[in-house]
């Protein structure tokens, strides 16, 4: 007997009760276990034997387009529950010091050690609301130098994540910080109509008020000592944008805006 799977899956996947028993217990997994997404980990966090989480892997099913129409559905349905739910956009790299033959893989800029690194780059989305964050898709970055047929910037593979995303739950918001934040970005976001909050640099010019300024010195955003922050509204590179200068603290243990 097969029964299909429309609370799960936004395209209708028919199963029957053996394969949807075990996606149930593999996708939740996945989605609600914070630490290790393998097998014996999810099947130790639920209390149940290794064997009941790795029978999905026995279905004969193509878990790519499974796994994808669950995150698809489970964006479509996040963005519409009460509360507010962002889709936060950045490039995350994964340590491959010793790969050989891993398609992708490169050496390129991680930002946690400040180092050049040998690693497999992606751009990712994940839908958070601040305190829960579940990965929905990302693109591979490949290096112009090893794979110029591929090769694509960060900002054009941010950008098509959105498209993708947009397309998903029309009208959620983009969060990203510095390194998208250009100005064929903001042309983008706006021509196709995306709300987006996006990090800048304090060393970028901005024109407010007449008077065109290094955000940080800006005398229209400078902020008295009695403020936490100000909105002002101004233009970029010809870009109307509103601006949100803050207090924040910095490494240093000092307040910087």
């Amino acid at each position: 007997m097969h029964i299909s799977c429309p609370k799960l899956f936004d395209t209708e996947i028919h199963v029957n009760r053996k394969t949807k028993r075990a996606l149930t217990r593999y996708l939740g997994g996945l989605v609600l276990y914070s630490g290790k997404k393998n097998c014996s980990a999810i099947a130790k966090s639920a209390n149940i034997k290794h064997d009941a989480v790795y029978e999905f892997f026995e279905c004969h099913v193509d878990e790519q387009v499974i796994l994808q129409s669950f995150l698809n559905k489970l964006v479509y349905d996040l963005s519409r529950r009460r509360g507010i739910w962002y889709v936060n956009i950045d490039e995350t790299m994964i340590d491959k010091m010793f790969s050989k033959i891993i398609e992708g893989v490169a050496y390129n800029w991680n930002s946690t050690f400040n180092d050049t690194m040998k690693g497999y780059s992606i751009v990712a989305a994940v839908i958070t609301n601040g305190k829960i964050t579940i990965p929905i898709t990302f693109k591979t970055w490949y290096s112009a130098k090893d794979f110029p047929d591929k090769h694509k910037t960060r900002i054009e593979l941010a950008q098509a994540l959105m498209i993708e995303v947009n397309n998903m739950s029309p009208g959620i918001m983009f969060l990203m910080d510095g390194a998208f934040s250009s100005e064929g970005m903001l042309r983008f976001c706006r021509t196709h109509k995306m709300k987006y909050c996006m990090r800048f640099h304090s060393n970028k010019k901005v024109f407010v008020n007449g008077q065109e300024a290094q955000l940080r010195k800006h005398d229209r955003i400078k902020i008295s000592s009695s403020k936490k922050g100000r909105v002002v509204r101004g233009y970029y590179k010809g870009e109307p944008v509103f601006i949100v200068a803050f207090k924040r603290i910095g490494k240093s243990g000092k307040a910087k805006i």
